[in-house]
């Protein structure tokens, strides 16, 4: 069954475009506190006033929408997710609506872009009674993605162009250190500005990921146990080694997941751009060997056309949840099965799942 991922950010004008960061760079943090940019501003009024237009019926038109969201995203536009999601979010009609286009991998250099429009996810709205708009645009609908440079590509509707420029990670220079077993795949970057280092452990024969402190947005921590930080702006959960201080991803809030916002964790957001270059799908096939040869190049894969994703972490409700980090830490004395256990419990198995082209 096909998943929508709620990026909403806020109630904002019509197609108000919010990035999660604000400059782009391979290793240095996203933004430079020096040279801050000013505040932007989703306005309350501007809010209201969107409600009361349209239609809700056309309110994910990509004829309306997308000629909109270009020219104000402006000539140029940085894609900072490294599964090249844009995000948006727009008030229509009397409801939020949330979306993105997806210049995929698999598609971009064929001419096709990934268009998803929907109504924002609320837990009082009953089941299937949403707006959802899934397409594949290309020049048959009216759009041209042309190729500028290898991670620039200028996309073209109604008279209105950007062109996107695709995030660079850096995947050679050193990151946190490794302990025996451990190899670095890569590094993501997700829809939050959390940049992480995707570890794959030789005898865990599975991935998780590490906090990456030099890349992406800024976080701040606040530790609910010996061992136990909580990011105050995601709510994405660590395990702080005693030793190494390294923070390793162990669990995500279960109501963001749910309403599939920005916090619903890195599971969707590998490093898409490098799969062939740091040899990506040789760690996966390792781990799980079912997906030979059931995907393309990108990911897609083959039986579904979902993405290919990778979610070695629990689900939490509340803090109180987070018992598991400390009981772990206690009866593991070695850090590899201490990772293990908080992660999958008593299944020496990560979650892998597919996620929809949102």
């Amino acid at each position: 069954m096909m998943q929508f991922f709620n990026r909403s950010l806020g109630a904002a004008a019509l197609l108000l475009v919010t990035m999660v960061v604000t400059a782009c760079a391979a290793r240095a943090p996203i933004t430079d506190p020096t040279a801050a940019p000013a505040r932007h501003f989703a306005l309350g009024e501007v809010m209201i006033e969107q409600l009361q237009a349209g239609n809700r019926d056309d309110a994910c038109d990509y004829a309306q929408v997308l000629p909109q969201l270009l020219k104000q995203a402006g000539p140029s536009a940085d894609v900072y997710p490294s599964e090249n999601y844009y995000y948006f979010s727009f008030s229509r009609a009397g409801s939020l609506f949330s979306g993105s286009i997806r210049l995929a991998s698999d598609r971009r250099d064929a001419g096709g872009i990934d268009y998803v429009c929907y109504e924002s996810n609320r837990n009082w709205v009953p089941p299937g009674d949403e707006i959802r708009v899934y397409l594949q645009l290309s020049q048959a609908d009216g759009v041209s993605v042309s190729r500028l440079a290898p991670r620039a590509y200028r996309v073209t509707f109604a008279g209105e162009a950007t062109t996107f420029v695709l995030h660079q990670l850096d995947h050679t220079s050193p990151g946190t250190p490794l302990r025996l077993g451990e190899a670095r795949v890569g590094r993501t970057l997700d829809d939050s500005g959390t940049a992480f280092e995707l570890v794959f452990h030789s005898a865990i024969n599975n991935f998780y990921f590490v906090l990456d402190p030099q890349s992406g947005a800024p976080d701040e921590f606040f530790a609910v146990a010996p061992n136990t930080d909580v990011s105050r702006r995601t709510g994405f959960v660590y395990y702080r080694s005693p030793t190494s201080g390294r923070r390793t991803l162990v669990a995500v809030n279960q109501h963001e997941s749910i309403l599939n916002t920005a916090f619903d964790g890195p599971f969707d957001h590998l490093p898409e751009n490098d799969y062939v270059e740091i040899g990506f799908w040789d760690y996966v096939y390792k781990a799980y060997p079912e997906m030979t040869r059931s995907h393309t190049p990108g990911g897609t894969v083959s039986d579904d056309g979902m993405i290919f994703s990778l979610a070695p972490y629990r689900l939490y409700d509340r803090i109180g949840d987070l018992g598991f980090i400390e009981a772990c830490t206690k009866q593991f004395r070695v850090e590899d099965e201490r990772v293990a256990c908080m992660i999958w419990g008593r299944d020496d198995d990560a979650d892998v799942r597919s996620a929809d082209n949102d």
